[in-house]
């Protein structure tokens, strides 16, 4: 009896000793945020490689075309695995929060962090002397054939038009629509053909003009970041999103997408070309003037 006590107390002292050491060597758990875009490749994890070090948390960085993403979330819900969307169109992260999809770190705040802009600049055969350097000039003449190339998509269109529309109150909005949105016919011979097309298409030495460089600024396209409303990490999202209100940090993020920080011009005293940063917060009248 003596010996059977014995051993089972040895038995359990190295049972007791084997759990102990395999709970020391139970690994810490592994703090992540997962983020979707629709940007390129270039927009990497190395984008947050700092916030990573500070903050001590793993970016998972996701790569996918707007639609599937938005329908990733939509239908997955709580299983769609995101956390954070970076899109290059705040008129996609609109499309989000109208299905309820997205939600702001406070209830005060825009419904999405602004980043970047992609701006709308005017493009011009290499013969041809850019002589329309504004908006305002193209409103006025009746003349000059406007080739919308890339903004035939109705998000696309929507940035331009309802930029123009805050930018220029005063001008009808049906006549911008027409001007801007539709190919005029040449009516006398001589007359270059000009196009708008965003500045991340710009190829190569084509010979653009930045609309309204000396005045308000030109239009641009912005794109921003938002939380997901049924994250599974929403704590660790709502520091990345903090985290990317630095200024620094979108400059540093544009300069590595040859695009332009979403910034305030009159505090940085920018030297370079004026962005109008206005941002559309309500989509709906733009409606009102575009045609089926």
């Amino acid at each position: 009896m003596k010996f059977h006590l014995g051993y089972l107390l040895i038995l359990t002292a190295l049972v007791l000793l084997n759990s102990s050491c395999v709970e020391k060597a139970k690994p810490a758990s592994l703090q992540i945020i997962r983020v979707y875009t629709d940007y390129p490749k270039s927009f990497d994890v190395y984008s947050f490689r700092d916030f990573g070090r500070k903050e001590h948390i793993q970016v998972l960085l996701y790569h996918k075309s707007t639609d599937a993403i938005i329908k990733q979330i939509n239908e997955r819900k709580w299983q769609s695995g995101v956390d954070i969307v970076v899109f290059k169109n705040a008129m996609d992260l609109e499309r989000l929060r109208s299905i309820g999809a997205i939600t702001p770190p406070k209830s005060d705040t825009l419904f999405y962090q602004p980043i970047l802009i992609d701006p709308y600049v005017f493009h011009f055969p290499f013969d041809t002397i850019p002589l329309f350097s504004s908006y305002s000039k193209v409103f006025r003449n009746d003349l000059v054939k406007i080739d919308p190339n890339a903004i035939r998509d109705e998000r696309e269109w929507s940035n331009l038009i309802g930029g123009l529309i805050q930018k220029y109150p005063k001008v009808n909005p049906q006549k911008i629509y027409d001007k801007i949105l539709r190919t005029d016919l040449l009516e006398k011979e001589g007359i270059k053909q000009l196009q708008i097309i965003p500045y991340s298409l710009v190829k190569g030495k084509m010979k653009i003009t930045f609309p309204d460089q000396y005045n308000k600024g030109t239009v641009g396209k912005i794109g921003g970041m938002a939380i997901v409303k049924q994250a599974k990490y929403s704590a660790n999202a709502r520091i990345l999103y903090k985290y990317c209100l630095q200024k620094w940090w979108r400059k540093k993020l544009a300069a590595k997408l040859k695009l332009f920080p979403f910034v305030d011009e009159m505090k940085d005293n920018l030297s370079n070309t004026l962005l109008y940063n206005e941002v559309i917060k309500n989509w709906e009248f733009i409606k009102k003037v575009q045609k089926p």
